[in-house]
């Protein structure tokens, strides 16, 4: 897997991560979790005295 170029390692994983991130996607996992980022963030945000926290 080392060495330079990536080769069929990098394809691997690549591949892999196409699959992962796929099923997430189709779990609906993905927008779960970024809504808990959102709202973490938000919440952090507001502490510091901003009223209005947007994201797009």
């Amino acid at each position: 897997m080392g060495g330079k170029g990536g080769g069929l390692g990098t394809t691997v994983v690549l591949s892999l991560v196409t699959v992962v991130l796929g099923a997430a996607r189709g779990n609906e996992v993905l927008d779960s979790a970024q809504q808990n980022a959102e709202d973490g963030i938000r919440a952090f945000i507001t502490t510091l005295g901003f009223e209005e926290v947007r994201f797009r």
